[in-house]
């Protein structure tokens, strides 16, 4: 009844030219406020969190990015889709500015300000992402900033923040979770912060993918529809370990995922983090330093790939190594991280033969568009040993008795299996990555 009547009011408004058009721009701004039409399919880009030197020490400058958006278009990855370029926890000045208020960058490694910046990534036709914090301060620790003072966060100025981004002409706004204590004792809520927080993004106009970044407050069960995506795990680091932690956690969140809110399993760090001295401040070329094996990449690669993670690089693309161009460039790959089915994949089962130990061989599957088709991945999580690990067809459902089969990174056909593949070995820490298409 309350619902009719409702209608019954909004019929006499609408009668009204000038309630016509208040009642049609309140709807836009309830629907914008739940969907911008970004985040249909997971995002593409990089971050700069682990280019300039190792990760965490997250310094950045206008330089690195300038040269990260002619990279990303002269390497091919704007044309396979990444087209985010993205600043973390690195380029504002710890203080802001006196007159205004508002975050301003740092002004010795943004001398052109970020609106220069900002428009320098756009005539590349890429897209500008940027950080902030929740809390009274940004999360990078004191003694790592000059001085020993730390950035600023957004509390207390949420809406001027967000309008200096849109003024800016920002695509892309992380959010972090830190330094939420506040100065009277109170602690801040996430789930007030971060709905608070979409509304005012959204009410601004402009489309713009907001990703949070707090991964103890479960918010792949209540982030959508306020994000674009939320942080599942612990930070990722350019080591196995770490790695190993993160591909457990995927496990069990698939239903989570869905178009217009992903869960994030943080950055990729294909090829290795940047080399050089933690204290060192000045900007200097930095080489890879891997802190993985080449196998230990393609495994990280293909399970974001399949539990469909936002793909954000996290290493420095202007110096792409023979394996960063086989593993980020692969357009098949790519394809089934960009299905449009849009439905995120998961661990099915294990494989507890061929005396692999409990939990170590893992088989994991993703629906495609093509109902013929699907994704499956064989993982080897020991540290030691290969083990053959078979996948019996059952897994997957009905109709899948017999099956072709396609290696995505060896790129060549396996032949045809009936109710099991068979005999596939996969090396510690490793996958087999295969597209199955079903077989008469």
């Amino acid at each position: 009844q309350n619902y009719l009547g409702f209608l019954g009011l909004v019929q006499q408004l609408m009668r009204n030219h000038v309630w016509r058009l208040i009642v049609a721009a309140t709807i836009v701004v309830s629907i914008s406020a739940y969907n911008n039409g970004l985040g249909e399919l997971p995002a593409l880009g990089w971050n700069s969190w682990c280019t300039d030197g190792p990760c965490q020490r997250d310094v950045c400058y206008e330089t690195t990015v300038r040269g990260v958006a002619d990279a990303m278009v002269s390497t091919g990855l704007k044309d396979m889709g990444y087209i985010y370029v993205n600043l973390d926890d690195c380029w504002a000045s710890i203080d802001r500015n006196p007159k205004t208020g508002a975050l301003q960058p740092n002004h010795t490694r943004f001398p052109s300000g970020m609106k220069n910046l900002v428009d320098y990534v756009h005539s590349k036709g890429l897209k500008f992402g940027i950080y902030t914090a929740s809390g009274l301060q940004w999360c990078m620790h004191p003694w790592m900033q000059t001085g020993g003072k730390n950035i600023p966060g957004s509390y207390g100025h949420y809406h001027q923040d967000v309008n200096t981004f849109v003024e800016w002409g920002v695509d892309y706004i992380k959010l972090d979770w830190c330094q939420h204590h506040l100065i009277n004792g109170t602690m801040l809520d996430p789930h007030w912060v971060y709905p608070h927080v979409s509304k005012i993004v959204n009410s601004t106009g402009r489309q713009i993918w907001f990703a949070a970044c707090d991964d103890k407050a479960h918010m792949w069960s209540w982030g959508f529809p306020w994000l674009q995506s939320w942080r599942m795990a612990i930070d990722h680091h350019d080591v196995w370990n770490g790695t190993a932690t993160i591909i457990e956690s995927m496990a069990g969140k698939s239903s989570f995922a869905k178009p217009f809110g992903w869960n994030d399993f943080d950055f990729i760090h294909t090829g290795g983090q940047g080399c050089g001295s933690l204290w060192m401040r000045d900007p200097m070329p930095y080489t890879h330093c891997p802190g993985m094996t080449d196998t230990e990449y393609y495994t990280e690669f293909t399970l974001w790939v399949l539990v469909n993670s936002p793909l954000l690089i996290a290493t420095d693309i202007r110096n792409m190594t023979t394996l960063m161009n086989d593993i980020l460039l692969d357009k098949a790959v790519l394809a089934i991280h960009q299905d449009k089915l849009a439905k995120a994949g998961d661990r099915l089962g294990f494989f507890v033969g061929n005396d692999c130990p409990k939990g170590k061989c893992q088989i994991w599957g993703k629906e495609l568009y093509d109902s013929n088709t699907y994704a499956l991945v064989l993982y080897n999580a020991h540290d030691k040993t290969t083990f053959e690990i078979d996948a019996d067809l059952s897994l997957i459902g009905k109709g899948w008795q017999v099956t072709d089969v396609y290696d995505m990174w060896q790129r060549k056909p396996l032949g045809s299996f009936k109710k099991a593949i068979t005999g596939q070995k996969v090396v510690p820490h490793g996958v087999r990555f295969f597209k199955l298409s079903k077989g008469k």
